[in-house]
């Protein structure tokens, strides 16, 4: 399996950030965008590096409550066993396992994440949010076998183990900020897969 990312404490940095942002009434910058005074859209790319770095997101802020928003993403592997040529759709690793020819070599895992979270300004170039979603993670063991067999390829076969599949719940915290009228850069960290969150979005309309 890949390597993780050393445990953090999500949900104390999340109140905290929220507290701080929820007390404090958005300042002006001195230099940038005028308070939010319409909604304001984005659509980009993000990414949870190392295990899930191939994503999409969405946002919506509107100026209630000083600015308040809702941010959605999805995020998947890159790659995972079933682009290797010894990947068979046709057998489980549950059905290789007691082949006699058949030898455990190694397991890898692949995620795919949906997350909610909301989003509040502390002033118009930098933003908070936090939230959390769904994250379904599924195995894929290889295995060496006789290559006479008709399943995998040479001798090899990535099988998915549907015994060992798993649904857990991510948390998810970070923090946005304005590169320019149009670009949104974001960055934050997520439990699971754990690791680290970076993405940029486009604002729409111009902000």
């Amino acid at each position: 399996m890949r390597r993780s990312f050393p445990a953090c404490p999500v949900l104390p940095l999340a109140l905290l950030l929220f507290g701080l942002a929820f007390c404090a009434r958005p300042a002006v910058a001195q230099r940038g965008p005028a308070p939010l005074t319409h909604a304001q859209f984005g659509v980009g790319w993000v990414g949870n590096a190392p295990d899930a770095v191939l994503g999409g997101t969405a946002y919506v802020i509107v100026p209630a409550l000083g600015g308040i928003g809702l941010y959605v993403d999805a995020k998947f592997d890159a790659s995972d066993p079933t682009d290797d040529r010894a990947y068979d759709a046709t057998v489980t690793s549950l059905e290789v396992a007691p082949l006699e020819s058949a030898h455990y070599n190694q397991t890898e895992g692949s995620w795919k994440s949906f997350n909610v979270a909301v989003i509040r300004p502390i002033n118009p170039s930098f933003w908070v949010y936090a939230g959390g979603g769904v994250v379904k993670l599924t195995r894929y063991d290889l295995y060496d076998l006789d290559p006479d067999l008709e399943i995998g390829l040479g001798g090899l076969v990535w099988a998915e183990n549907p015994e060992t599949a798993e649904t857990r719940a991510n948390m998810m915290v970070g923090i946005m900020m304005r590169l320019s009228s149009r670009l949104t850069a974001q960055f934050g960290y997520e439990t699971q897969p754990n690791g680290v969150t970076a993405g940029f979005a486009l604002r729409l309309p111009a902000w």
